[in-house]
């Protein structure tokens, strides 16, 4: 099961798209949710929680014994960080349509090509955000 992982993240790591998280906040969270501790693996995915955004992230290294540098990607709704994760959605997080396993992981690799995009320097941050004006064509 992918983690969801709650961050609070700095104007400074939100522009670099970057976290460091400490393996004492990763075992409370787990603790708390009556889970067994455990450390990241480099490479591994895994869902940030900061400040009610959700965000794909994967575990770039263990910089020291209690400390990971995770890359943050692209932004997502609850529903698809919760599915992302493998886990139940919420209630009232869900969308009036039930996702099918196929949409599911095809929403998935979808969400993973923006983040991808997005560190390539080929989509603005405005492009993924939610909250992004919507374009106006040209006359």
């Amino acid at each position: 099961m992918m983690e969801i992982i709650d961050v609070a993240l700095t104007p400074l790591q939100r522009r670099n798209r970057a976290v460091f998280l400490d393996q004492g906040d990763l075992d409370a969270q787990l603790a708390l949710e009556g889970r067994d501790l455990r450390v990241l693996e480099p490479g591994e995915k895994v869902v940030l929680h900061a400040d009610g955004d959700y965000f794909a992230g994967t575990v770039i290294d263990q910089v020291s014994t209690d400390k990971y540098l995770i890359s943050m990607g692209v932004r997502m709704p609850a529903e698809w960080a919760y599915r992302r994760a493998g886990r139940p959605v919420p209630a009232g997080l869900e969308a009036s349509e039930t996702a099918t396993a196929e949409t599911n992981v095809r929403t998935q690799e979808l969400l993973d090509l923006l983040g991808e995009l997005r560190k390539a320097g080929g989509v603005p941050a405005s492009a993924t955000s939610s909250t992004a004006a919507p374009r106006r064509r040209a006359r």
